[in-house]
């Protein structure tokens, strides 16, 4: 038997390199650089930048609202404090002294407290005790203001009803100033001061002139 031998494959006759599909390769799709892999990747990329940027854009205006909350509450507090604090000064009660003052002592500073406390002790204390005074007051307004050297100053807008021996006094349209200080979270009194006494009423007791013990008509102030 005679066997037919095929002839050698030559150099240029080598079979045509094609891809699995049987087509040529595209050159530009293989051994692609850098810069071709990083430029197929830029459309994820350009998402991820914009999620960063969103999220830290979002996380700013949540700070940005926290602060203002915490500055709303704060001043709120602060604005409860002077309200309560006025009440409590201009609530005194002759049947219950002591409580009249504890009520003012536990919205003040220790310092500013005891101050309080001697001119309670000294004048204030024997005049609503010898007249019988009873004190009722009415918030009207409370304006809190800016902070400055340490203190926030509020002005609080009242109505004074005072009853005792002498009669019926009232106020109308006065305001207070009550400077308060931060110690440890909590907004306290560290001093006050008339800033204008409205319109005022005095209604005699029966029998009585509306003056007092001494004859004289009595300084316009708070206290009967």
């Amino acid at each position: 038997m005679t066997m037919v031998q095929e002839p050698p494959v030559r150099g240029d006759d080598q079979p045509d390199e094609t891809a699995a599909d049987g087509l040529p390769e595209d050159p530009d799709t293989t051994g692609a650089g850098p810069f071709e892999r990083w430029r197929s990747q830029l459309p994820t990329l350009l998402v991820v930048v914009l999620a960063v940027l969103v999220a830290g854009a979002a996380f700013v205006l949540y700070q940005q609202n926290q602060d203002l909350q915490g500055e709303k509450d704060d001043r709120r507090e602060a604005s409860e404090v002077a309200s309560d604090f006025t009440t409590a000064v201009l609530s005194y009660d002759h049947r219950d002294l002591q409580g009249s003052l504890d009520a003012v002592l536990a919205l003040s500073t220790r310092d500013w407290g005891r101050q309080y406390e001697d001119a309670w002790y000294a004048e204030q204390r024997n005049i609503v005790d010898q007249l019988q005074a009873r004190g009722t007051i009415e918030v009207v307004d409370v304006m809190v203001g800016d902070p400055a050297r340490g203190e926030l100053p509020v002005i609080v807008r009242f109505n004074a009803d005072i009853r005792s021996t002498i009669g019926v006094r009232t106020l109308e349209g006065s305001y207070l100033q009550v400077d308060l200080v931060d110690q440890d979270g909590q907004w306290l009194v560290d001093d006050m001061s008339y800033l204008a006494i409205g319109e005022e009423n005095l209604t005699p007791a029966e029998g009585g002139n509306g003056q007092g013990g001494g004859g004289e008509t009595p300084a316009t102030t708070t206290t009967p």
